[in-house]
């Protein structure tokens, strides 16, 4: 077990660095509090989101935008974060994350290329665009739909 679980860690070194850097980087944002353009619409004055009114965050809009799943999962994370800010920018550096490793599989899977999967994920993970997504709260649509879209192309190539 041990064994194996250091030839998974060997072979996966650069990667684990650039997930342990990311997490360094975007910790900053635990501290931060929401942004005040969306951020208290969408989250922390929603008394939709607040209750968990099932009905209500499927069918309407918020905000502009028919986002029935990111709401959910925004309610979810009002359940067990309530208005604690860097627990619900946690959420997203972790979604972040996941996406990272994401993007790695698919490169692995496309170029068949260790080196040419890491650097994807390293710039994938680190790249200046990705700030906002990640920073921004109410954001957690463009962090929530990447997670989608990359697992349905990964889905799409082992089918």
């Amino acid at each position: 077990m041990i064994v194996s679980l250091k030839n998974s860690f060997n072979r996966h070194v650069i990667l684990i660095v650039a997930l342990g850097v990311t997490l360094l980087v975007y910790s900053r944002f635990l501290a931060f509090g929401h942004i005040s353009w969306d951020d208290p619409e969408m989250v922390f004055r929603n008394k939709i989101v607040q209750h968990f009114d099932f009905k209500a965050l499927i069918t309407h809009h918020f905000v502009g935008n028919y986002i029935p799943l990111t709401m959910l999962v925004h309610s979810l994370a009002w359940r067990l974060f309530g208005n604690h800010d860097g627990l619900h920018h946690l959420l997203i550096v972790l979604i972040h994350l996941l996406n990272g490793v994401l993007v790695y599989q698919l490169g692995k899977r496309v170029f068949k290329n260790e080196w040419v999967a890491n650097l994807g994920a390293i710039f994938f993970l680190l790249h200046p665009l990705q700030m906002e997504s990640v920073g921004w709260i109410s954001e957690l649509k463009n962090v929530l739909s990447t997670t989608f879209y990359l697992a349905g192309l990964l889905a799409y190539l082992n089918y």
